[in-house]
């Protein structure tokens, strides 16, 4: 196995209160991938668990002093900027749409906690490294957990508590999240950051098939990621034998034909796996499917039209308007709750703030990307074996989020929303830190030991 250690102490002896935060910050993103709306809806209407630890957040990042250093670079102040262009389309919609428009608007406004983790890791390096331990620590168990949660979630969700003024059960997993973090627990690993045993490889497979059955963009996601690691990094031995036997047990699942009920319209099987795979990019045998994607297609050209080519060029349609009903896509399902955007953040960045918005977005996610890519390969090219695993690790999960948002309302909420957030502000953090190492020409503090 290989993990990171460091003489200071991390986090987790909370030497101060901003360690404390840290904690609290940490088990909170953990609730989201857990439990999912289930964690998101903690809390008294209309203040959750995701504002409380937000504002806490905000006051930690202030105590440390360090936002000045943070915001010196070019993706700190594009974030900035779409902080702002948002926050400007938002206020004229307050009066009209209250609560609606803020929580429209935090598809960037939890841009705010990149700043706050940013902030954090700049003001005592060592707790990047307690980051890494931690998520070594909780990466043992989740496979496990989630086994048990994901299936619970779908089969047994009407028999689980439920918040007394939402109603909605402690457990409700989203399946295209739920992807998102076992394509970081897959590159975690595929990285050498934990040891991979039989039991614990064979149970994060199966949760990855459960997901994956349900969910075609999640799918993508892990793929994606895996993809990345796998082309820049070399794998060991036991990993390549790791992933033969999977692919051997995809053969014998779909030779078998094995299928389980999960409470949904899809079944878990490898043969609703391979299906997805293929109506990624070609037409569904399965007319509903089919008629998903023409129905997304369709509500992106729209918006396309009326913003690229319409009056809404410049400001979109603003933040607090229901777009699915303004657009004609509303679709009226009584068990679900009635939808905000189109299943595509890039394009709610599109429809709500118009090109700049849209802009904004682009110029946030390049650079960030650029930014630590580009360390990545400095830090590989020097053999800093850990600093260039932890960039490569970063950006695999955070495009896996990336990637997911093109297909889900997933950034427009907590459960993923938040996480991708931290990511971001992990990478902005960790790019400061090595760079002031690069500039010292010390030895790299992020050491590996193999045992």
């Amino acid at each position: 196995m290989t993990t990171v250690h460091a003489a200071a102490p991390g986090w987790g002896k909370a030497r101060d209160l901003n360690d404390s935060y840290l904690t609290l910050l940490f088990l909170a993103l953990w609730g989201y991938a857990l439990m999912g709306r289930g964690f998101a809806y903690a809390g008294i209407p209309p203040i959750f668990v995701g504002e409380m630890v937000l504002v806490l957040g905000a006051l930690a990042a202030l105590r440390a002093g360090t936002l000045p250093t943070v915001l010196a670079n070019l993706p700190s102040l594009a974030l900035a900027a779409l902080i702002a262009w948002v926050t400007i389309r938002t206020l004229p919609y307050l009066s009209a749409y209250g609560f609606d428009a803020l929580r429209d608007s935090v598809i960037a406004i939890y841009g705010a906690f990149a700043f706050i983790v940013a902030a954090l890791l700049v003001e005592r390096r060592d707790r990047l490294i307690a980051f890494i331990n931690s998520y070594h620590g909780l990466s043992s168990i989740f496979p496990y957990l989630f086994f048990v949660a994901f299936p619970t979630s779908r089969l047994a969700s009407e028999g689980l508590p439920a918040w007394p003024i939402s109603e909605m059960p402690l457990i409700a997993l989203r399946a295209g999240d739920s992807c998102v973090h076992i394509a970081g627990l897959a590159a975690f690993a595929l990285l050498g950051f934990r040891r991979v045993s039989l039991l614990w490889g064979a149970v994060l497979f199966i949760g990855a098939m459960m997901a994956f059955s349900q969910n075609r963009g999640g799918m993508l996601s892990v793929l994606v990621a895996c993809a990345i690691v796998i082309a820049l990094m070399p794998l060991s031995r036991k990993l390549i034998s790791l992933g033969c036997a999977a692919l051997l047990v995809i053969v014998i699942g779909l030779t078998a034909d094995i299928s389980v009920p999960l409470g949904t319209d899809r079944d878990l099987s490898f043969r609703q796996v391979a299906n997805n795979v293929v109506t990624i990019v070609a037409p569904a045998d399965d007319q509903r499917e089919q008629g998903t994607k023409e129905w997304r297609m369709q509500w992106w050209n729209d918006i396309i039209d009326y913003t690229l080519h319409g009056p809404y060029f410049w400001t979109g349609k603003g933040f607090g308007l229901n777009l699915a009903i303004d657009d004609g896509y509303q679709v009226n399902d009584p068990d679900l709750p009635p939808l905000r955007s189109p299943h595509n953040g890039h394009l709610t960045f599109l429809a709500r703030g118009g090109v700049p918005g849209l802009a904004l977005w682009i110029v946030v996610c390049v650079s960030w990307a650029v930014t630590v890519m580009r360390l990545f390969f400095v830090a590989r090219a020097r053999d800093d074996r850990t600093w260039s695993r932890f960039f490569l690790f970063l950006f695999a999960y955070w495009i896996a989020a990336l990637i997911n948002s093109s297909f889900d309302v997933a950034l427009e909420g907590p459960m993923l929303g938040i996480w991708f957030w931290c990511l971001h502000g992990l990478g902005i953090g960790a790019a400061i830190l090595y760079r002031a190492e690069l500039n010292a020409q010390p030895a790299p503090h992020l050491r590996q030991r193999a045992y």
